[in-house]
């Protein structure tokens, strides 16, 4: 079963006074989901970015031999 499925199914059985006095629980999970996406987008920045300099880097060491 995926998370958004579970995350839905939580939704709807949370009742509507729960709602308003304690939202936190429900903003709980996706802010932690989007710290996941900010790590992953992170770490494909840090992957193109090897491969740029690590491009850079042979490319300078072709035109100094």
């Amino acid at each position: 079963m995926n998370i958004q499925k579970i995350y839905q199914l939580r939704q709807s059985s949370i009742s509507k006074r729960e709602l308003t006095v304690s939202p936190p629980h429900l903003i709980h999970l996706p802010a932690k989901w989007q710290i996941q996406k900010q790590n992953l987008n992170i770490d494909r920045i840090n992957h193109t970015y090897d491969i740029f300099t690590n491009h850079k880097k042979r490319s300078n060491f072709i035109n100094n031999a």
